[in-house]
């Protein structure tokens, strides 16, 4: 943060994710029909796996959860199999997609 430069591109984005963090009220809408996947870590007290399994009412097709070990910040030490884990998805449904 001390780098002027660095802190010109950071701070923007940082703002706008408080400004979303403390606006955001969800509005219900129609279920959608595309596949979900859920990551969340074990651990996570802020976002809980059944906080991350509720996703499944948001959807009519395919919902997956994968849990990793570790909190809220599982992806610094999992970021290999979070990866995999999404790359897996997106090749499924590219598999299964009509040409």
């Amino acid at each position: 943060m001390t780098d002027p430069e660095f802190r010109g591109l950071l701070l923007p984005v940082l703002r706008a994710d408080f400004t979303a963090s403390e606006t955001y009220a969800f509005r219900e809408g129609p279920t959608l029909t595309c596949p979900i996947t859920a990551l969340g870590g074990e651990r996570d007290e802020d976002a809980t796996l059944g906080e991350a399994a509720a996703w499944q009412r948001h959807t009519t097709g395919r919902f997956d959860l994968t849990a990793f070990p570790g909190d809220h910040f599982f992806i610094d030490d999992a970021w290999e199999a979070v990866v995999r884990t999404v790359g897996d998805r997106l090749r499924s449904r590219a598999d299964s997609t009509p040409r």
